[in-house]
């Protein structure tokens, strides 16, 4: 243990200019010491000798240690001392070093998620040999602490968008949120800012899906629950569709047009009668088949507020070409994979890509 120690000492204490000097010194007290305790050995074995030696009739002598001898011992005694300075030095200088290497910085940030299986892959993501994030649930914050030496927040959060999660900085590729867990595919209230102009080299971000943060539109709300909509068609769960029907009627309602940009306000005004009409149309539907054919009108308008108005993510423009009497329906999704709201399981994959708005 104590060799060990040794050795982390030496290799922290290095990096400084007079921890190398110590260590040189270190270096040559060792070399007296080893010399100073083979002549202690000799001191000792001549005293202990002179100290307990009999003579011939078994009577004790007592004998007196020669000047040279308190000499040497007194020489050990300093050289102990030393020994103790140097040792302490190095120890200071190593625990001081130290101490500058390993300085933590712990912002909070947010990033999206829902659940406990949410938190597992955020912090899996995010944990290193250099960093740590400690996930909240209830509050979608992260306290992310990280040696500034080593890596960066913005390293460390580009590691959790690639796992999938949205936060501050990064959004995450469409690909990877849309094969995210149910429970954990969180409301998505963020969005990738405008493209630039210039001709610049792709990045490495890029490349792998990732897009840097600016804040959502106004609409990015109904998006995210008109995706949570044509997913329920998808699994042709009647229930569910209602229930994400009246949340859709509710953010339609709410929505006030103070809020909106001026492209948003016009196209609010041209469509907000329609889209809330078929919205309730939907939620009141009796059935499956008629919800399917009241979402058909709702994708119609919804795709018109994202022409006016970038959702969050690239969405892909999808049709069927054999509902609504063969006439051909569309629909909006996240996940460039066809996946059919209009027949679910019966024919899943039916249909193609025929846009994509980002």
């Amino acid at each position: 243990m104590l060799f060990i120690l040794k050795k982390i000492i030496s290799r922290l204490a290095i990096r400084l200019p007079f921890g190398r000097l110590l260590l040189s010194l270190g270096s040559a007290k060792n070399k007296l010491t080893t010399n100073l305790l083979s002549l202690k050995m000799e001191i000792g074995a001549y005293i202990d000798k002179k100290n307990v030696s009999q003579n011939s009739n078994g009577n004790r002598i007592k004998s007196v240690t020669s000047p040279l001898n308190q000499q040497n011992i007194l020489k050990i005694g300093y050289m102990r001392i030393l020994n103790n300075i140097i040792t302490a030095g190095l120890l200071c200088v190593s625990i001081t070093t130290y101490g500058q290497h390993t300085t933590m910085t712990t912002p909070t940030v947010k990033i999206s998620g829902n659940c406990g299986m949410c938190k597992k892959t955020i912090e899996k993501a995010g944990n290193s040999a250099d960093s740590k994030i400690d996930w909240n649930e209830d509050n979608q914050t992260a306290s992310i602490s990280f040696n500034a030496e080593k890596t960066s927040l913005d390293a460390v959060l580009k590691k959790v968008a690639l796992a999938g999660y949205d936060n501050e900085k990064y959004l995450a590729p469409a690909t990877t949120y849309a094969d995210l867990h149910g429970c954990c595919q969180y409301d998505r209230t963020l969005s990738a800012p405008p493209a630039n102009p210039e001709n610049t080299p792709e990045s490495k971000e890029e490349s792998s899906g990732l897009t840097s943060v600016v804040k959502a539109g106004s609409f990015q709300t109904i998006y995210d629950q008109y995706f949570q909509l044509k997913d329920a068609l998808v699994a042709s769960d009647y229930k569910t569709v209602s229930t994400a029907a009246a949340k859709l009627s509710s953010l339609l309602t709410a929505l006030k047009s103070n809020d909106l940009t001026a492209a948003e306000q016009q196209a609010w005004k041209a469509q907000a009668n329609a889209i809330t009409q078929h919205a309730k149309a939907l939620q009141e539907a009796k059935d499956l088949a008629k919800q399917r054919v009241a979402f058909v009108s709702v994708s119609e308008e919804v795709y018109k507020l994202a022409k006016s108005s970038k959702p969050a993510l690239p969405v892909y423009q999808q049709k069927c070409p054999m509902f609504n009497g063969g006439k051909g329906a569309t629909w909006l999704s996240l996940n460039k994979d066809v996946k059919n709201p209009y027949y679910g399981a019966q024919m899943l994959t039916c249909g193609s890509t025929i846009q994509t708005i980002q």
